[in-house]
This record gives structure tokens, C-alpha cells and sequence, in this order.
């Protein structure tokens, strides 16, 4: 299902910077809504608005932008975008600081300017690739690197469950919450997959669901078991697409190697999937 419209408002008394607003949304295509135009500080500042803001900077000459932006994107959901017209590394920099999305340098690229606005978050989400097959070889020979010396060891054995390597159920929600924060914070999407069936399942088939899902997360996924038949994974910068992509994976996996519970029963697997900011799991 595609991702419902946004509107979007450009903040400018600049017509060439307007009309390429302008061409850049309708290069967006379906993902664009209403296109609004607002001149001057005094209709911005009493509007109410949605969607996309791309703002002139020149608009704010006698107000604080930054100031301005901060209270915007904690008042109204809206994904703000500042127009550089310096050096734009600086500027991203300081627009991502402030809640922005980011800055776009002047003049306009349409094409970089229409896939961030055709993007739900503001952001291109790719979907989650494909891992390559591991070489055992390779690990084996470096295994003493990956595992770290003896002060790593006790802090990862502090943070884990140490039956079956997952994340601890505290460490797990302290991330979900620091991840879920900061998605809101710079408008990052973060998606949290949870797997659970009915039964009860010993320790060999725990072990088998557990390195189903480590198969196909990355080094900064946090994967837990949150209750006896319940598993999730936080998934940060996954949109909701690749949120799905990975859950069917998952599920696929799970279903192939043909688990059963402890009273010979099949198991039979459900999934949930949310994706913030926005809930657009």
C-alpha cells in the first residue's frame, strides 16, 4: 500500500525558488498532496500546517529560524526543510540539530528534492538487503576479535540471556526507548517486529527460532525474547517496508524448518510490526 499523501507548504517570496518547489513536487508524483506558497512571516507563523515545509531562510530576517523550527516540529507534525544558500554541510548539520529534516541547497536538485519528499519519512528507506552467506572459516579464525577481550565479556554478559545469547528484556526496552526517541527527535524511521506462537518450547527449538532471526538482522538490530513464546526485533532507520520484508523472512525461516512444541504440535507463528515516527507500521 503506498504511503498515504503529504501536503506540502513553501515558505518563499522567491518565485524561481517557488516554481521549483514547485516542479519537485509534481516529480513526487501521488506522494504530494496540496502544494501551498506562504510570503512573508507573519502568515507562517500564525498557520497551521501540515506535511512537508520547505522554508527561506530570508523569510526569517527580523525572527530566529532555528528557534522558530524548534517549537514548529514539537507543536505540529510536519517535516521541515531549510533552503542553504552557503556551505550546505554546515547547514544540514544545523537544520538536523534544531528537528529539521535537513537542508537543501540552493539551487534546487529536483530529483534528490522529489524522492525526499516521495519518501514517508522525509528520508529514501531502502528496504533491508539481503545478507550474503557467512564464511565459517573466516569467523573461526577471528573469533577472538569478534568476542573482545575479558572487559567486553562482562558487559555483554550483563546486557544478554545467557541461555540463549538474545538481549536481556531491560536492556531491550531501554533501547526501544532511546531508539523510538531519537526517531522522533530526526525523523528517522525505527520498526520494532515481534514473532510469537503458541506451546511451549524447549531449549533446542528456542535455540533454532533464535538463530532464525539473528540469520537476517544487522550489527545495530536488538533482538530479545520477551516472553516465553514471544520474540521482537528493533529495527533502527527500517521503514515500514523493509520492517515487512524482514518479518516475512523471519516467518518463511521459522515455518521451513518445521517446529514443534513440547507436545509434538506445530508451531504456528504470528507477527506484529510498527514503524515510528508516524505509526505507519
Amino acid at each position: 500500500m503506498a504511503a498515504p499523501a503529504r501536503d506540502l507548504t513553501i515558505v518563499s517570496a522567491d518565485q524561481d525558488l517557488v516554481a521549483a518547489a514547485q516542479d519537485a513536487a509534481a516529480q513526487a508524483g501521488d506522494a504530494i498532496g496540496t502544494v501551498s506558497v506562504i510570503a512573508d512571516f507573519a502568515a507562517l507563523d500564525c498557520a497551521e500546517i501540515d506535511g512537508h515545509l520547505l522554508l527561506d531562510p530570508r523569510i526569517f530576517s527580523a525572527h530566529s529560524l532555528h528557534e522558530w523550527v524548534m517549537t514548529c516540529v514539537r507543536e505540529q507534525r510536519v517535516l521541515v526543510w531549510i533552503m542553504s544558500f552557503g556551505n550546505n554541510v554546515d547547514a544540514d548539520g544545523l537544520a538536523r540539530f534544531v528537528g529539521a529534516q535537513g537542508a537543501l541547497e540552493m539551487p534546487l536538485d529536483l530529483a534528490a528534492m522529489s524522492e525526499r519528499l516521495g519518501s514517508p519519512f522525509g528520508v529514501p528507506t531502502p528496504v533491508r538487503p539481503k545478507l550474503g552467506i557467512p564464511d565459517d572459516e573466516a569467523i573461526l579464525q577471528h573469533r577472538d576479535d569478534i568476542l573482545g577481550g575479558e572487559e567486553e565479556d562482562s558487559f555483554v554478559a550483563n546486557i544478554t540471556q545467557q541461555d540463549n545469547g538474545l538481549f536481556s528484556a531491560p536492556y531491550y526496552n531501554h533501547r526501544r526507548d532511546e531508539e523510538r526517541k531519537r526517531a522522533h527527535r530526526f525523523r528517522f524511521p525505527c520498526s520494532e517486529v515481534s514473532f510469537s506462537c503458541d506451546g511451549e518450547l524447549d531449549d533446542a527449538t528456542l535455540l533454532a527460532i533464535v538463530g532464525v532471526i539473528l540469520c537476517d538482522t544487522r550489527d545495530i538490530d536488538i533482538v530479545s525474547q520477551l516472553g516465553p513464546s514471544k520474540f521482537a526485533a528493533l529495527l533502527p532507520h527500517t521503514g515500514p517496508h523493509g520492517a515487512k520484508v524482514f518479518a516475512e523472512r523471519t516467518i518463511s525461516g521459522l515455518k521451513k524448518l518445521g517446529l514443534k512444541d513440547v507436545l509434538d504440535d506445530d508451531l504456528d507463528w504470528e507477527f506484529e510490526s510498527d514503524t515510528c515516527p508516524d505509526g505507519t507500521g
